[in-house]
């Protein structure tokens, strides 16, 4: 029984983030749309097309998966977050955005790392606690090692 729970979660955890991908292809289409839009070299302009209509075809094929799957497909619209960070990068331009994207996962690395330090740190602890647990000579109800 706890294995059928178990597959519903994952399966409802599943269509939830297919929906969530659906969205995020369709937000970076109308991104990818207003950057080119915006620019006014030919070269990055006729790009930023190439990835808009990626983005769309991925969302139609995504999309057509959610529908197959039964799952209810969110609406074409933009979350006020995605919204504001379009406007953000059409304001800013993209090499402004991507330098502050790259000290964001600069950032995530120094938490990655810390926090991998302070639970291995915990997990030595934790083994040397265990260890001397076990390594200890046993003692009689006297005081004295058997």
């Amino acid at each position: 029984m706890l294995f059928r729970i178990t597959g519903l979660v994952l399966l409802s955890g599943t269509r939830l983030w297919l929906r969530h991908s659906l969205r995020s292809l369709r937000s970076n289409g109308r991104l990818y749309k207003a950057l080119a839009e915006r620019e006014t070299d030919e070269v990055s302009q006729d790009f930023y097309q190439m990835l808009a209509r990626k983005a769309q075809n991925r969302a139609g094929q995504k999309a057509s998966r959610l529908f197959r799957l039964g799952v209810r497909i969110p609406a074409d619209r933009d979350l006020l977050c995605a919204r504001m960070w379009r406007q953000v990068v059409i304001f800013c331009g993209p090499n402004a955005v991507s330098a502050w994207v790259e000290s964001g996962e600069r950032w995530e690395l120094t938490l990655t790392i810390s926090v991998t330090r302070i639970v291995g740190g915990l997990a030595a602890r934790q083994e040397r606690k265990l260890h001397r647990t076990h390594s200890s000579p046993k003692q009689s109800k006297s005081g004295f090692p058997r």
